[in-house]
């Protein structure tokens, strides 16, 4: 396995980070801002900072892991751990220690969509670039309707909610 990004995953990864920055970065001011604008200012500085490097080591785990993987199903979940917990653990630990007022409300929606969100599906992504084959949405699809059929065959009682 090669050490370097080709070309299109390099562009990816570079055109990912610098969106990551702006979002929230923006985010953590607007969050901060009863704080003062010294405050906010540091806050976004600090997570602008944060998404840029993180979103770019993200991607970068989420390439070389996915090319390591074989099989959809690997391709998706194992990528997506790694840089869950790569992204949750940078984020919380810098605006700890950068002293960020309002922590949770600053951390909590960028681990939720730039964290889980952004590498599930940019694993997914990979995945179906690697599998051509594999026609994903139709498999939700399908997926989707066994379980409603399974809802609709099994027997309810009164204290059951229904669907």
């Amino acid at each position: 396995m090669s050490r370097r990004l080709d070309r299109p995953a390099a562009l990816r990864v570079l055109a990912v980070s610098g969106g990551s920055l702006v979002l929230w970065g923006g985010w953590a001011f607007v969050t901060n801002y009863g704080h003062g604008l010294g405050a906010a200012s540091t806050a976004a500085a600090t997570q602008g900072f944060i998404s840029l490097s993180i979103t770019f080591l993200m991607t970068v785990v989420l390439e070389r892991v996915s090319r390591a993987c074989h099989g959809t199903g690997s391709k998706v979940v194992l990528p997506t751990m790694a840089a869950v917990v790569l992204h949750a653990g940078y984020t919380i630990g810098t605006h700890w220690l950068m002293g960020t007022p309002a922590l949770w409300a600053s951390v909590a929606p960028i681990i939720v969509v730039g964290g889980i969100g952004y590498s599930l599906t940019y694993s997914t992504a990979l995945a179906v670039l690697a599998h051509p084959d594999v026609r994903l949405p139709r498999l939700l699809v399908r997926l989707s309707r066994r379980r409603a059929q399974a809802l609709r065959a099994s027997p309810r009682t009164d204290d059951e909610p229904s669907d």
